[in-house]
């Protein structure tokens, strides 16, 4: 450690008074550094971290005369993926609560728009391909058309293209896991 240079301290109590300090008298954000033994950007990012921003005088108005973290904003969904630390982590957890909702919505019924069901730019995941936002007002519907499947013989609806329906897509697949086995003389 050279001389004259202090350890980096720990963001205590004692450190955002320090800080809360210097920003309501217009100190830099250099200048407070130097006082806690941090450098500018972990002030800055510190600061950032709890207002949402690092201009001082956004930060003043904010805080008012009270203590560090008084008046502080609510980060936004977006904003709090930002600032987590963990990003990856966070965005994981809203997909997958996202997809726990979806379910919860499809298992209790929830349906408010039925022609989805008809619709060949719906997905089940994506919701409407097309860009509608409300299934009511959709200028974008197109209906499924009708497929014919070359084994049964029988029209069917899928968003895919297929040549089979999937009953006989499943039965096909059987047959074929018996040849294998035949073949292949697996008991």
């Amino acid at each position: 450690m050279k001389a004259g240079t202090r350890p980096d301290r720990p963001w205590d109590e004692e450190a955002f008074r320090i800080l809360a300090d210097g920003i309501r008298d217009g100190d830099s954000y250099a200048a407070i550094g130097r006082r806690l033994g941090k450098s500018e950007k972990a002030v800055r990012g510190k600061v950032f971290t709890v207002y949402l921003t690092e201009n001082a005088d956004k930060v003043r108005e904010l805080m008012g005369d009270g203590k560090w973290g008084n008046g502080a904003p609510v980060p936004t969904v977006k904003q709090g993926i930002v600032l987590s630390r963990h990003e990856a982590t966070t965005k994981r957890n809203l997909a997958a609560l996202a997809f726990v909702l979806k379910q919860r919505a499809i298992s209790l019924g929830w349906d408010p728009y039925w022609q989805r069901k008809m619709c060949q730019h719906w997905d089940d995941m994506e919701g409407c391909t097309a860009g509608g936002e409300n299934c009511d007002i959709c200028v974008d519907f197109k209906r499924m058309e009708p497929q014919f499947c070359s084994r049964c013989g029988r029209d069917f609806f899928e968003r895919k293209q297929n040549r089979f329906c999937q009953e006989c897509r499943e039965a096909r697949k059987r047959q074929a896991q018996r040849r294998w086995a035949r073949m292949n003389d697996a008991r």
